[in-house]
């Protein structure tokens, strides 16, 4: 199932809900699932070769299939800007890394989803 985990300073309750629906629709656009999860996970801080690094930053963890790059750059463009106008953190710097999530890169306590007996 897609999932994007935004790691990024505390998001007020109230832009939360707004911020998902955006986060959403822009995958929605790539990722033909009828799921789609947003997970919220607040940075204490961000260091830089040991000193801390001021200014608001966030990591946006998308968790999709496997899609062609010129795809993902356009969803890492519009995810970034989705964040900046939703979040609270107009000016924030915002990294997309995105994984490939399929049977064969998701596991368990079984093993990965491909070695599973059926």
């Amino acid at each position: 199932m897609p999932s994007v985990k935004v790691l990024s300073p505390q998001i007020a309750p109230e832009r939360r809900g707004l911020l998902a629906k955006c986060l959403y629709a822009d995958m929605k656009e790539f990722l033909k699932a009828p799921i789609i999860e947003v997970f919220y996970l607040t940075l204490d801080g961000v260091y830089a070769n040991g000193e801390e690094n001021t200014g608001s930053h966030a990591i946006l963890e998308v968790e999709g299939p496997d899609i062609k790059k010129e795809f993902i750059s356009r969803l890492s463009i519009n995810l970034c800007k989705s964040f900046q106008n939703e979040s609270g953190y107009p000016d924030c710097h915002v990294a997309v890394v995105y994984h490939v999530n399929d049977k064969d890169h998701v596991g368990s306590i079984d093993g990965l989803l491909s070695e599973r007996s059926k």
